[in-house]
């Protein structure tokens, strides 16, 4: 599990890779993706995917109110890597159970 969770994390690299060859500009850091490879290893391919959902929704609600406050737009770069670290530690601690509370969720099923 480890080791799909560290490959996830090369997946992250050749996109984010690709992405910058073809629209020129980054989208995300190469330390953001060896974070994720890291994360991998450690929680595994579910917690790797989780931390960059969890993530990605935090930095999201973070983010947003911070552009907003400073009057900046959306080309304005806020460093993912905190948000990265605290979906991996939602999952550490409360992972299964935001995991199996969005599968009944979408399942339509009560938890």
């Amino acid at each position: 599990d480890a080791l799909y969770g560290i490959l996830f994390g090369g997946v992250l690299f050749i996109i984010a890779f690709c992405c910058r060859k073809l629209l020129g500009k980054e989208i995300m850091g190469s330390g953001d993706v060896k974070l994720l490879c890291v994360i991998g290893a450690f929680c595994g391919l579910r917690g790797a995917v989780f931390a960059l959902v969890a993530g990605s929704l935090l930095g999201t609600l973070i983010g947003t109110p911070i552009m907003l406050a400073k009057g900046k737009d959306t080309n304005y770069a806020i460093p993912f890597g905190p948000f990265l670290s605290l979906g991996a530690l939602m999952f550490m601690f409360f992972g299964d159970r935001f995991v199996y509370a969005f599968l009944a969720y979408i399942s339509g099923r009560s938890i």
